[in-house]
This record gives structure tokens, sequence and C-alpha cells, in this order.
């Protein structure tokens, strides 16, 4: 494990980038890491598919994932493996669970790679194992519509994802109004975009949390925020994409109900798309079962 100091990191980094020593291996495990915050082994070793799929030796991937572990490149963090099995997500017969992300060395390189105004801020939030398990959930919902080429009714689908940071909006003040949706969903049809969807995965059990939500994605859909100039950059459109909620259970659902009726009863504006996901139905690809809870006007 690396036990350098963050000087070190920084002067690590930085030799790695000016001579040219970061492989195509190292570039997409930490690009990846730094686009999802964080990925189990099984995640990344299903992600080898389509990028290296020479890599056929699970103990060789092992061996790589030290490797760069070692070199400061990745870190391993807690075990949370109960969690994800509750939910049904289970590792290969390969691979473990094992969840990795930015190392100190890694994270020094992103900053090279992207630019110290897209850095990675977006923290590695995991603030215990729910927080964590809540970020692995996230990826693998996003991973698994990134492979989807039908929904489960059968209906060809073309679906890209974005990962948390990649569409993290900094507020106009301070981290309190952020916009920070889990990730976001494009589909694509004969060649173009045709829709976009911001994730909020819910993975707590109880409601109260879509008030606030709500009111973070109503206030950057006004025309006069400010906000509104920086996620048309950020999310590459004019038109404010729909909010998929992704919900663990249906207090949840039930919540963001309440709440957007109780608006629309007291005649507050509702500019926003909202639709709802069962956390079933999301990683089964079963799309076809968004349940539309609002009808926006942006």
């Amino acid at each position: 494990r690396w036990s350098g100091t963050a000087a070190q990191a920084k002067q690590s980094a930085a030799e790695i980038i000016a001579s040219n020593n970061l492989s195509e291996m190292m570039r997409w495990i930490i690009t990846d890491l730094w686009r999802f915050v964080a990925l189990t082994e099984d995640q990344l070793w299903q992600q080898r598919n389509t990028l290296f799929a020479n890599v056929t030796n699970p103990h060789a991937f092992e061996a790589i994932l030290s490797k760069y572990r070692r070199l400061g490149l990745i870190d391993v963090l807690s075990n949370v493996n109960s969690h994800l099995i509750e939910v049904g997500i289970r590792p290969s017969a390969e691979v473990s669970l094992r969840p990795y992300a930015l190392g100190p060395v890694g994270t020094e390189a992103m900053l090279h790679i992207v630019g110290g105004e897209k850095s990675t801020e977006h923290p590695y939030r995991g603030e215990g194992e729910r927080q964590l398990a809540h970020d692995l959930i996230c990826s693998e919902i996003l991973l698994r519509w990134a492979r989807l080429t039908q929904s489960g009714d059968g209906t060809p689908v073309k679906l890209e994802t974005r990962g948390p940071r990649e569409v993290l909006v900094r507020g106009e003040d301070d981290k309190q109004t952020d916009v920070a949706p889990d990730g976001m969903m494009l589909s694509w049809r004969d060649g173009i975009v045709s829709r976009r969807y911001l994730m909020e995965y819910h993975n707590e059990t109880y409601g109260g949390r879509a008030e606030h939500k709500i009111a973070l994605y109503e206030k950057a859909a006004e025309n006069t925020t400010k906000n509104r100039l920086a996620w048309r950059s950020v999310w590459d459109t004019n038109e404010m994409p729909r909010l998929l909620v992704v919900y663990r259970t249906a207090h949840v659902l039930e919540d963001y109900r309440e709440t957007i009726a109780g608006r629309l009863s007291q005649g507050e504006p509702m500019r926003c798309w909202y639709v709802a996901l069962s956390l079933e139905d999301a990683l089964g690809g079963q799309l076809q079962n968004m349940e539309v809870l609002h009808k926006g006007s942006s």
C-alpha cells in the first residue's frame, strides 16, 4: 500500500505523466475510478471485457490491481459485501467485490488528465459503509445500463452513461447549492441523443429527502439561475434532463409523490420532469417500468 506523503504523490504523478509511463490499462482504471467514484474488483473485471478482452486471467488482473495499489494509483476501501449482496449484487466466479477508489497518486494523475477545474473533489464520498455501498450500487446500475442492448420488454436500446464526477455542477456560492446527481443516462436513437436522465439513487429505506432534492433541481431549472448556464455545458444540453429517481423502498417513492403533489397544490412551479424506477428494475434493465411522477414544463 502507498505510504508516501502528499508532496511525494504529486511528484510521482507528475513523473508518470511526463515520462509517458501511463499505460492504456493504467489510464482506463484510474479514469473509470474518477468517473464512478468507487468500483468493485468485479465491476472493473466486467468492464475490461470491452477494452482489454485479451486479459482473461483473473489472477493476472488481481496482480495488476495490486501493483497499482503499491504505486498509489488506487486504494482498497472497506468491505461492504453484505450491503451489496442484500440488494442482489453478487461477485462473479472469477473475482471479488473488493472496492477500490483513486489513491493519492491516481488522484494527482487525474488532475493532469482532466484539469484542475474538474478535479476529484466530488469527493471520494464514502464516509461509512452505507455511503460506500450507495456509491457502488450506483456504479453497478450505470455499468449495467451501458451494456444493455434491449429493455425488459424487448425494445432495442442504445445507452450511454456518465458517472457522478462527470455530471457534477458546482453551486453558485458553496457546496450546499451543488447539483450532484449520482450519474446520467443518455438514450440514443438514429445517431443522436433522444433523451437524458439524471439519476438520483436513494439507498435509504425511509422517505424524507424528496423535498430537498426537488428544490435543488427546480432551482437549477430556473431561467435566472447561474446554475442553468453551468449545467448546459456540463450536461451538454440546453434542455433540462429528466430526473430519474431510483428507489429501494416504496417509502421513498411515496415521499416524492407527496412532495410533488404538495408543491403543485401550493402553486409552486414544477419545471422538471420526474420519473421513478425501483432498484430491482434498474438493476434488471426493466426501463419500460419507469413511472412518470410529473411532466415538467422546461
